[in-house]
């Protein structure tokens, strides 16, 4: 049962706070993209096709990346709330790390996947809105499954690693307590929650390329 209400409790955060960021930053992403498409049609004479595609790249590529280093900070940060919240149930350290660990791993995943959709479509839709020389229609036309597969998967292997990497905070925290600020443990757990963000979509993003997909 406590289980249950910790999972519900760090998965409304991260898709509320998290959700807020991503619309915010995803229509931001989108319109300096409007901006330079505009600027590429006047000055490169690019046409609707090649700036068809960088709407695509904003969707696989640059959309799962900002929501990434969007949760790379969040999952930390509600990670102390996660703690806080069941340091006062007079429970032992063991059920606490098992209840913050299960509802952490799950709770990141699910997130994080469902946000780097929303994010990617976000950031299309703004990238595009007000221009007289793409019409969404035909970039959305372009957007195959596996360009949707694609965003999904980042999303879920972001949500994989910095779930690993919360999980890391959860049982320092617990097994250090008084000893190492907790502060401290969260700006570390920050720090290698976006290399891990960059080097796997470094990684991801070259093997879909070496499978073409």
């Amino acid at each position: 049962m406590k289980g249950t209400k910790s999972f519900i409790f760090q998965l409304a955060l991260l898709l509320t706070i998290g959700g807020i960021l991503v619309i915010i930053s995803g229509y931001s992403l989108g319109t300096s993209v409007l901006e330079q498409s505009q600027q590429e049609m006047s000055e490169l004479q690019a046409d609707v096709y090649s700036l068809s595609l960088a709407g695509l790249n904003v969707f696989r590529e640059e959309a799962p990346l900002m929501v990434g280093q969007i949760f790379a900070f969040l999952v930390p940060i509600i990670g102390i709330f996660a703690w806080l919240r069941i340091k006062k149930v007079s429970i032992g350290n063991k059920d606490k790390d098992k209840i913050l660990v299960s509802s952490k791993f799950i709770s990141t995943i699910i997130a994080i996947s469902i946000l780097t959709l929303l994010g990617g479509f976000i950031g299309v839709s703004s990238a595009y809105k007000g221009s007289a020389e793409i019409e969404q229609k035909t970039l959305l036309k372009m957007l195959e499954l596996k360009d949707i597969l694609v965003c999904f998967l980042k999303g879920a292997i972001f949500g994989l690693i910095l779930s690993f990497i919360g999980i890391f905070q959860i049982k320092q925290i617990l097994r250090r307590q008084g000893a190492v600020p907790v502060i401290l443990i969260t700006v570390v757990t920050i720090i290698f929650g976006y290399i891990g963000v960059m080097l796997s979509d470094i990684a991801t993003t070259s093997l879909f390329y070496y499978l073409n997909i």
